[in-house]
């Protein structure tokens, strides 16, 4: 598609929906990058090892199929029909158990009984979004390019099953081949079923019960011990998988998901201590750090895009005298942490105080502190929700403490390249700490304006520019003669971004490395693989 892009100025229009994006200051990709690092090859949707193994199967049945018929150049189309109907009669089959987290299992049969063909333009789903290999779900985490490399992409849409994914596709097959709709599953001129036809293959890929040989190929794609060291995807998966179970290890009882990613970062365990660091996991406990810093930095600076959009939006405030003014009331309210604070460099000097050291600021969690992130961030998300004057300083303060963080990880660790991840552009920890230092000395209502043009208004402005293509634009605020103007009805509502952890503890626990009690919580194992 060509477009005319402008080459003067003009009236952006509002924006056409809400929630036209989830990254309007541009710092999501950092995030990401970090979560590379840490647990790579995986994304936030993909939960079941079976999963992994239908996809595997659909590739491998094919290419053996068309083998055994002794078709030389079998085709895209003739693909895309086998795969359309596999997955169709895999969904199909789960409605009724619905154990959550499987794309495509709300659509509905175009008829309501009898044969119906099998594609998914009679189901009406798109492959862009409801299929196991969408963008969104399964398709990245399934390939050799980024993901645990059970398929190869050939070309287009055409994929071959490869490494370990042949292990578990041969696994489902020996399962598959026992249910009595076999034949019509695997056939390749045979594309419509029924309801029968879908309940029939559930036993054999119910998601819930994969088999020991699939569990068993799974963890030699996704954990492997003997890897860490290296530099490829499975080795950085490994070493953050190893501290995981190490942190886990130590606590030896049940531990919840929030429990274990805080646990993870500051090596204390309730009841057990700070968590001893080697050599062999130093990186990954100091990469997960950074990288719950960065988490909770973005909240932090995307709060503060939303407390501006709420002041404009609904207290008409128009120009950033007047909302600088309000910031610095909010502040005056809340005088826990911002007593006595006259320059910008007063928001770190109080925390250096208290944690001179990283290992000072570790040990301060074997008693309750209102300084951990983790902490904070439930504190921000509850004044966002419920529209809290407390919004600005909450905010404040948890960019302080990551800022604070950033220091003594530089101080006890050197620079950890993860620290200027995202570099300017996207604020990095790194910048972000050098740029309180820079303004140190001035006054605090100086640095505050700064903040809130630059690194908050400005820093969407150009984010919404670079990513204008002519039509759709993403600025939630303008600069009109009137002064600030909004371009939406409702303010932004940031969230904190999931970090794959769920995900890698219910694929670890799927594949029996650990084991997930009834509460939602998950318990380390004596497996030793």
């Amino acid at each position: 598609m060509t477009t005319t892009l402008p080459i003067g100025p003009f009236i952006s229009a509002p924006l056409k929906q809400e929630s036209s994006g989830v990254d309007f200051l541009g710092l999501r990709q950092a995030n990401l990058d970090m979560m590379d690092e840490c647990l790579p090859g995986i994304n936030n949707y993909t939960r079941y090892v079976r999963v992994f193994s239908v996809i595997s199967w659909i590739y491998w049945k094919f290419h053996e199929q068309a083998q055994h018929l002794e078709i030389q150049n079998p085709t895209d189309e003739q693909m895309t029909r086998f795969k359309e109907k596999a997955e169709i009669l895999f969904t199909w089959g789960h409605r009724g158990v619905d154990p959550g987290g499987i794309p495509g299992i709300t659509s509905v049969p175009p008829t309501p009984s009898g044969d119906v063909d099998l594609s998914f333009d009679a189901w009406s789903r798109s492959p862009d979004n409801t299929s196991l290999l969408a963008a969104p779900t399964y398709g990245p985490a399934s390939k050799t390019t980024g993901g645990l490399g059970f398929i190869e992409p050939v070309k287009k849409n055409f994929y071959r099953t490869r490494g370990h994914g042949v292990k578990l596709a041969q696994a489902l097959d020996r399962e598959l081949a026992k249910c009595e709709g076999y034949s019509a599953l695997i056939g390749l001129d045979l594309f419509s079923g029924d309801e029968c036809l879908a309940e029939s293959l559930l036993p054999a890929w119910d998601v819930r019960t994969p088999s020991d040989e699939e569990r068993a190929a799974f963890r030699e794609s996704f954990y492997d011990q003997s890897t860490v060291g290296g530099k490829n995807k499975i080795a950085r998966r490994s070493l953050t998988i190893s501290w995981l179970l190490k942190i886990m290890e130590a606590a030896g009882s049940p531990m919840t998901l929030a429990q274990i990613r805080q646990a993870m970062a500051y090596r204390h365990v309730e009841g057990h201590g700070l968590v001893g660091v080697d050599d062999s996991v130093k990186d990954a406990w100091l990469a997960w750090l950074i990288l719950q810093t960065r988490q909770a930095q973005r909240l932090g600076f995307e709060a503060l895009l939303a407390w501006v959009e709420d002041r404009v939006l609904y207290e008409s405030e128009k120009s950033m005298e007047d909302i600088l003014r309000s910031a610095l009331t909010a502040i005056k309210g809340h005088p826990q942490f911002f007593v006595r604070m006259q320059v910008a460099g007063d928001l770190l000097s109080t925390l250096g105080q208290r944690y001179p050291t990283l290992d000072d600021y570790l040990n301060s969690f074997a008693i309750p502190t209102q300084d951990c992130i983790f902490r904070q961030i439930d504190v921000l998300l509850d004044a966002l929700k419920n529209n809290s004057d407390d919004l600005v300083p909450v905010a404040l303060k948890l960019l302080a403490t990551c800022a604070h963080l950033t220091r003594l990880i530089r101080d006890g660790y050197g620079a950890p390249p993860q620290l200027s991840i995202g570099g300017r552009d996207r604020v990095s920890l790194s910048f972000w700490c050098d740029i309180l230092d820079k303004w140190a000395g001035r006054p605090l209502n100086d640095f505050l304006l700064y903040l809130l043009e630059n690194l908050i208004l400005s820093q969407h402005f150009g984010v919404a520019a670079s990513r204008f293509d002519g039509n759709g634009q993403r600025l939630r605020l303008t600069i009109e003669e009137e002064g600030l103007t909004p371009m939406v009805s409702k303010r932004l509502e940031p969230f904190i971004g999931d970090d794959r952890l769920h995900m890698a503890l219910l694929l670890l626990a799927d594949s029996g490395v650990i084991a997930k009690t009834t509460d939602e919580s998950f318990l380390a194992l004596p497996w030793k693989g």
